[in-house]
């Protein structure tokens, strides 16, 4: 029997794909926390709209030399991309958590990390996912309770967007919401992720909007700006009583397990784009071969 990513396991692959950003989140500019989510609206239509024009196409599998050299270019956006991913969590780990740690050590210990979760294979990777954005999204929402009575909304205002608010849209769209059409890519390939993949993308805006809000309200703009990750600067301030005092360990736990989601992701992504070029190259030189001169 062929096994099946549902579409709540598609949803939360997704989701946590996009949550990783949530660690290095700016502080700057303060309409940030309305881009997103206004990012995110647009994203959905767009992802969706492209999964059912590929329906019944897998971009990283095809038989002709142009779909060989399509998977090839998307093998080596993926590993640019998990390359970024990667250093990016080690730089956060070497300033914050592990600042004893040794960078290549890090790196090297995430790197096996993502690629033995990439190894479980497509179906196994969203069945994991689902488990895992609720154990990311109960402390995430918990900290935003328990701070709520420090919230100051006058530090969203003015609620208009400014001048260069389009722009600030459009950033997101690339840096943040471009970089899901993997978590796609990954999908076509057994799936058919419609509706339910894209919607994780919306929601995943929606958290990204809250947290970058609650970054604002906590710490304000002025003090934000001079921090290098007001998430993880903004949940420290999560406590309760002496039972609790380290909201910010937890929350860099939770999102470096949705960093570690992305490189799994990546990394599938990037091996079945080499497979498929690889041995579509050596079918064809082998064919060369076997022609009579």
């Amino acid at each position: 029997m062929r096994e099946t990513a549902f579409p709540r396991w598609q949803f939360s692959l997704t989701a946590l794909f996009v949550l990783a950003d949530a660690l290095y989140l700016p502080a700057s500019p303060r309409t940030l926390w309305l881009a997103l989510p206004a990012a995110g609206l647009i994203a959905f239509p767009l992802l969706w709209l492209a999964c059912r024009v590929l329906r019944g196409h897998d971009p990283l599998a095809g038989s002709g030399v142009w779909s060989r050299l399509l998977a090839a270019l998307f093998a080596v956006l993926a590993m640019y991309a998990a390359l970024g991913s990667a250093l990016r969590l080690v730089a956060f780990w070497h300033r914050t958590t592990f600042p004893l740690l040794p960078t290549f050590v890090s790196f090297v210990l995430l790197v096996a990390a993502g690629m033995r979760l990439a190894r479980a294979g497509t179906v196994h990777l969203t069945m994991w996912a689902l488990p895992t954005l609720i154990a990311v999204l109960v402390p995430l929402t918990l900290s935003l309770l328990l701070t709520a009575h420090d919230w100051r909304v006058s530090e969203l205002l003015p609620l208009l967007p400014a001048r260069g608010f389009g722009k600030l849209v459009l950033v997101c769209l690339r840096d943040v919401y471009l970089p899901a059409c993997f978590p796609f890519l990954l999908l076509l390939g057994r799936e058919k992720p419609g509706k339910a993949a894209a919607s994780g993308v919306l929601f995943a805006s929606v958290v990204l909007s809250a947290t970058a809000a609650r970054n604002l309200m906590l710490l304000g703009a002025g003090t934000a700006a001079r921090i290098p990750y007001p998430t993880f600067a903004s949940a420290g301030l999560v406590s309760v009583g002496d039972f609790f005092q380290r909201g910010e360990a937890l929350i860099a736990g939770c999102l470096t397990l949705c960093e570690l989601a992305r490189l799994a992701v990546l990394f599938l992504v990037a091996a079945r784009g080499l497979r498929t070029a690889f041995l579509g190259f050596e079918r064809l030189l082998r064919c060369k071969k076997t022609l009579p001169r």
